[in-house]
């Protein structure tokens, strides 16, 4: 939705980027994702409409700010998953509750499945591109925001030690120098806590992607210990952010990536016994409704 709430001018040369951004918000918006000003930066980016600095990225996130208080941009398509409030869950009746849990009765599908699967990213602000695939196939989430807590890692490995399957993380995070360390350092600290078979599929960002897709780099920090390190391994210092990919590719790449692990037979099995459960709870709700 677009509102104005301040009246501005804008110079032809702004009024251009808004009508690129207006664009790009809308075609992704149309197929379901929610974009960060970061991403919008790197379509940007990638189509030549900016340079790739970071008072270039300064501009745009100004731009974008003053564009949705001016009404040119749809308050409902950038993500800002930082400032998310807390909001309490409330219900019409106790028929209207009753209701909801039916719909979203859910049987553990996963239970007869030979692995267990869980997808980790590294940036919380990517989330909305990733949990859709992982809601539709019942996979666990995690949005680690850098390398993953001990606490979180402690009681990931308790819960994998006790499912008794082969592991497999689905990973994806930025390439740099901190970045390409953090699915080792998941692999190390996750073996150290459990016995599990484990294994860490790191789907993105990998060099093999960055030559296919083009992505506009960044450059190492120097303050980063880890840069000579990756410098010596890649023989370059540039970097890639994962948010420099399009959202529709990292969702194909990680839906791939679970499927590739599943057994689909058991998994239809699964899902019509789902089925038929819920739609016995849908009869006793309308028994209910009747009386």
């Amino acid at each position: 939705m677009r509102e104005l709430f301040v009246d501005k001018d804008f110079k032809p040369e702004s009024m251009r980027l808004v009508g690129l951004i207006s664009g790009i918000l809308d075609e992704y918006l149309r197929e379901g994702y929610r974009l960060t000003v970061r991403q919008v930066y790197y379509q940007l980016v990638q189509s030549n409409a900016v340079p790739n600095d970071r008072n270039s990225y300064n501009r745009v996130k100004e731009l974008i700010s003053d564009a949705r208080l001016a009404g040119y941009l749809d308050w409902n398509a950038i993500e800002d998953r930082g400032r998310k409030p807390y909001e309490v869950t409330t219900w019409e009746s106790p028929e209207h509750i009753i209701r909801a849990a039916t719909e979203r009765f859910k049987i553990d599908k996963w239970e007869d499945q030979p692995n267990h699967v869980e997808v980790m990213i590294e940036k919380d602000a990517l989330s909305g591109i990733f949990l859709p695939v992982c809601e539709k196939w019942d996979v666990p989430f995690h949005a680690n925001k850098g390398f993953s807590s001990s606490s979180a890692l402690y009681h990931l490995g308790k819960k994998i030690q006790a499912c008794n399957k082969h592991v497999y993380i689905i990973y994806a995070g930025d390439h740099d120098p901190s970045g390409v360390q953090m699915s080792q350092d998941l692999l190390d600290r996750l073996q150290m806590f459990s016995q599990s078979r484990i294994t860490v599929m790191r789907i993105a960002l990998t060099m093999k992607q960055i030559e296919r897709y083009n992505p506009p780099p960044q450059f190492a920090k120097t303050q980063d210990t880890r840069t000579p390190a990756y410098v010596s391994r890649f023989g370059t210092d540039k970097c890639w952010e994962l948010d420099s990919l399009k959202p529709r590719i990292l969702a194909e790449m990680t839906e791939k990536a679970i499927i590739s692990l599943m057994d689909m037979d058991k998994w239809q099995k699964a899902v019509e016994r789902e089925d038929d459960m819920k739609d016995h709870l849908q009869n006793i709700v309308d028994s209910l409704s009747e009386k």
